[in-house]
């Protein structure tokens, strides 16, 4: 190639520098800026604090306005470095309407948010965010009725949580839950074991989220999880020991609310509510009243509150209709389920 004569080629290089120049003015343009990241980070935060303190209706809408702003973000100018950032955004919004679409019963939203969120995070890199969307799959799908698909989001969850992070304790106990539903003792107990041992060896610093610790949300799920799987298990063979072994889970996880303050009180509900399911099952009626009731009286009576207490309502009906207690309690059971608390 012939070279250029010296003048031209001095116009040739001032002009590519001018261009560089353009090239890393377009590299900066955006639509977002750190404030708008800042601004995303709260609140993320804010509306996860929110998860058991307000209204499912009312935080789907807002957490739901926060999630098509940051679709509209992504459609705009914005840095490589953003995307990734808002896509995490989009991801963590995903996975708080998978879980506020749950609290409504509405299992298909929450599906589809479940599967977004997981989509994003990966798409980011993000594999603590994965698992989480994991996570709230897996209890969506179980609350459905579908524990194979719940088995399959679990599973896929623990190849991708980081090791010795609290969310493994409750990605190994969805599968405890899973086996359970299908009715599959050994896998049962072989899930239990393996949660009980990333449990034991869980580091003593954890990592928090959103400002939240992450190792209460474990030992909810290492006791209330199981206590789910064996009542599970106990209808599916009838066995009196399936029902010892939810009786015994189920302790644990009442006592470990009681100890613990600013746990989910929905959460809280259901652990008082399979400890009932166990006690009617093993013919303590007046235990199974009381927690049964205790369950009812939670400030956050979401649609898997109202599913587990029906289920209650059913059992006691089933094995001594005609007694007071299982009258009340079926009663006060209709009232909730006809007016439903205000959710917005």
């Amino acid at each position: 190639m012939a070279a250029l004569p010296a003048g031209l080629l001095a116009g040739v290089l001032g002009e590519a520098a001018e261009d560089a120049v353009e090239f890393t003015r377009s590299a900066a343009l955006t639509e977002v800026g750190t404030g708008v990241l800042v601004h995303l980070d709260a609140v993320v935060e804010r509306l996860d604090r929110a998860f058991s303190v307000q209204p499912p209706t009312r935080t789907f809408a807002v957490t739901l306005t926060y999630r098509r702003k940051v679709h509209r973000l992504l459609a705009g100018r914005h840095t490589l470095a953003e995307r990734r950032e808002l896509y995490v955004f989009a991801g963590a919004l995903s996975e708080l309407l998978a879980w506020r679409a749950d609290d409504l019963g509405d299992a298909g939203t929450g599906e589809a948010y479940a599967i977004d969120s997981y989509q994003y995070a990966e798409q980011a890199g993000h594999r603590e965010l994965c698992a989480w969307a994991c996570n709230v799959h897996a209890s969506v799908a179980l609350h459905a009725g579908r524990p194979g698909r719940a088995l399959a989001a679990a599973e896929r969850g623990i190849a991708r949580v980081p090791v010795g992070h609290p969310l493994a304790v409750r990605l190994h106990a969805q599968v405890v839950r899973a086996h359970g539903r299908l009715g599959n003792r050994d896998g049962c107990r072989t899930a239990l074991r393996q949660t009980t041992d990333v449990y034991d060896r869980l580091p003593a610093v954890t990592p928090r989220r959103y400002g939240l610790d992450t190792a209460s949300r474990a030992g909810y799920a290492v006791t209330a999880y199981p206590a789910a799987a064996f009542l599970a298990l106990g209808k599916h063979t009838g066995e009196r020991a399936d029902y010892t072994e939810a009786y015994r889970h189920a302790t644990h996880a009442v006592a470990l609310h009681a100890a613990t303050s600013g746990l989910d009180p929905s959460r809280e509900a259901i652990a008082h509510l399979e400890f009932a399911l166990a006690c009617a099952a093993l013919g303590d009626i007046d235990q199974a009243h009381y927690h049964g009731m205790r369950a009812l009286e939670t400030p956050r009576l979401v649609d898997s509150v109202r599913a587990r207490a029906a289920d209650l309502a059913s059992a006691l009906q089933r094995s001594h209709p005609t007694l007071p207690a299982t009258v009340e309690y079926a009663e006060r059971c209709r009232t909730l389920t006809a007016i439903r608390p205000p959710q917005g």
